[in-house]
């Protein structure tokens, strides 16, 4: 878990997964396509810690349900269905 207004990821040993970030506040960068998605795959991001996105507790929260929601129809191959449940951050 990485957390606060400068992105607190320098215990998650990022580098060693090849996962991108910004090195001067610990932002990780996300997808253009969709912004929870890392360059890494399956590992995701939420909340305060992406670059780019509002840092609002209660966006935070709904991107994460989201994206849990999303995550569960793409297991099951609902993939039409999980098109729908995305965040706009704009």
């Amino acid at each position: 878990m990485a957390i606060g207004r400068k992105g607190e990821t320098s215990t998650l040993n990022l580098d060693f997964i090849g996962l991108n970030y910004n090195l001067s506040n610990g932002k990780i960068i996300g997808s253009e396509i969709e912004k929870e998605k890392t360059n890494v795959n399956n590992v995701y991001a939420v909340g305060d810690i992406l670059k780019g996105v509002m840092e609002l507790t209660p966006l935070a929260i709904k991107a994460g349900r989201l994206l849990a929601k999303r995550i569960k129809l793409r297991t099951e191959s609902k993939f039409v269905e999980a098109e729908k449940y995305f965040l706009n951050y704009n």
